[in-house]
C-alpha cells in the first residue's frame, strides 16, 4: 500500500458524503382534519404562522417531557431581528435552498446580529440561513452556554461590512452535521465556524471563507475541544492573517480534514498556539502570500501527526511544511514539503532531535 493510499481512500468518501448530504427533505402534512400536537407550521398560506420568529415566540410550555417542532415551509422567509429558540424546541425547514431564512441581521454583539439564537436541547435543520449584515457584525447562527444542541443539513450564507461569523459558539456544546457555509467577499474578520470554550463535533461539512481584509478562518477554536472530521476547508484571503484552522489553547481531534489555503500576509493550513492537537488522513495544502506555512505548531502541549500531508508553495518570502517548538512529537506516515523548509524544529533542543515515526517522507531540508 502507498504511502497516502489511505488517505485518498478517505478523500473518496469525504467526496461522496458531500455530494449526497444535502439530498433530503422533510413533509409535514397541513390543513388536516386533526392538527398535530405541539406542531407548529410556518407557511405562507394555510398554516398557523406566516412568521418564523412570530411561532417561534408562541411556544410558552416547551419542556423536556413536551417537545415542540416548528415546521417552516417552502419559501423565503425575511427576518429583521434574532429568532431566538428556546429549550426543547426544533426548528427544520423544508429542505436546504427550499426553506430559506433571510435577513440584515446586525446588532451591538454576536448574539443581537444573528438569525438564529440556538438553545440546550434544540435542533435546526433542512434550511438555508442568509445574513447579508450591514453593521459591525453579522452572524448565521449562535449558541451561548448552549448544551445537547444540533444543526445539520444547513446551508449558511453570511456577507457584512467588519465581522462574520457562519456559526459562533461561546461555552457551548454544539454538534454540526451534513452542513455548508460560505462567508464571502466583504468584511475585515471573516470565520466559517468560531468555538470559544466550547466542544461538540464539526462532521460533514464544507467550509468556504474569502477576502475578509484583515483575518480569514476556516474553523477557530479559543479554550476548545471539538472533534471535527469529514471536513473540507478552503479559505482565500487578503488580509494579515489567512488560515484553514487556528487553534488557541485548545485540544481538538480531526480526522479525514482537506484544507487548502491562499493569500494573506501570513498564510496558515493550520496554525495552533499552545494547544494539543491530533489530526490524522489529512491534506493540508498552504500557497501564494508572503509567508505560507502548511502546519504551524506554536508551543503545543502535544502533538500527535499520522497519515498527513502537508504542502506549502509560492509565498513570496518564507514556505514551512511542519513547524514545530519546544516538544517532541509523534509523527507517523506524513509528509511534508515546504519550498523553503520541509520541516523546522524552533527549539532550545538540539535540531532534529525528535523522533520522526514509521513512514514519515521528508522531501529534502530539516532543520
Amino acid at each position: 500500500m502507498s504511502l497516502f493510499k489511505s488517505i485518498l481512500i478517505s478523500l473518496v468518501v469525504l467526496s461522496s458524503v458531500h455530494t449526497s448530504a444535502f439530498a433530503d427533505f422533510f413533509v409535514i402534512p397541513v390543513n388536516t382534519a386533526k392538527k398535530m400536537a405541539n406542531v407548529i407550521v410556518v407557511a405562507k398560506s394555510g398554516g398557523d404562522f406566516t412568521n418564523v420568529k412570530s411561532a417561534v415566540d408562541s411556544i410558552t410550555d416547551a419542556s423536556a417531557s413536551n417537545n415542540y417542532l416548528v415546521y417552516v415551509g417552502p419559501g423565503t422567509y425575511t427576518v429583521t431581528e434574532p429568532i431566538v429558540l428556546q429549550q426543547y424546541v426544533s426548528l427544520k425547514g423544508s429542505g436546504i435552498n427550499v426553506t430559506s431564512l433571510y435577513g440584515n441581521v446586525s446588532g451591538s454583539d454576536s448574539a443581537s446580529s444573528a438569525i438564529i439564537q440556538g438553545a440546550s436541547n434544540s435542533s435546526i435543520s433542512e434550511l438555508t440561513v442568509v445574513n447579508l449584515g450591514g453593521g459591525s457584525e453579522s452572524v448565521g447562527i449562535y449558541h451561548n452556554g448552549s448544551v445537547v444542541s444540533i444543526i445539520s443539513q444547513v446551508l449558511i450564507f453570511v456577507t457584512g461590512q467588519a465581522k462574520n461569523y457562519g456559526i459562533y459558539n461561546r461555552d457551548a456544546d454544539v454538534d454540526i452535521a451534513n452542513i455548508s457555509i460560505n462567508v464571502a467577499i466583504s468584511g475585515t474578520h471573516n470565520h466559517a465556524i468560531c468555538n470559544i470554550s466550547s466542544s461538540g463535533s464539526i462532521v460533514n461539512t464544507l467550509l468556504e471563507v474569502y477576502e475578509g481584509t484583515s483575518e480569514n478562518y476556516g474553523i477557530k477554536n479559543t479554550s476548545s475541544s471539538p472533534v471535527i472530521s469529514n471536513t473540507q476547508i478552503t479559505v482565500a484571503g487578503t488580509g494579515s492573517i489567512t488560515a484553514g484552522i487556528h487553534n488557541v489553547t485548545s485540544s481538538p481531534k480531526m480526522n479525514n480534514i482537506v484544507i487548502d489555503t491562499s493569500y494573506g500576509d501570513t498564510n496558515y493550513g493550520i496554525y495552533s498556539d499552545h494547544s494539543s492537537l491530533t489530526i490524522s488522513h489529512a491534506v493540508i495544502t498552504a500557497k501564494n502570500g508572503e509567508n505560507v506555512k502548511a502546519f504551524w505548531n506554536k508551543d503545543p502541549s502535544s502533538l500527535v501527526i499520522d497519515y498527513v500531508k502537508a504542502t506549502a508553495i509560492d509565498g513570496s518570502e518564507n514556505n514551512y511544511g511542519l513547524y514545530i517548538n519546544n516538544i517532541s512529537p509523534t509523527i507517523t506516515h506524513s509528509n511534508f514539503t515546504g519550498a523553503t523548509l520541509d520541516i523546522l524544529l524552533a527549539s532550545s533542543n538540539a535540531k532534529c532531535l525528535y523522533t520522526i515515526g514509521n513512514g514519515v517522507e521528508l522531501n529534502g531540508k530539516c532543520e
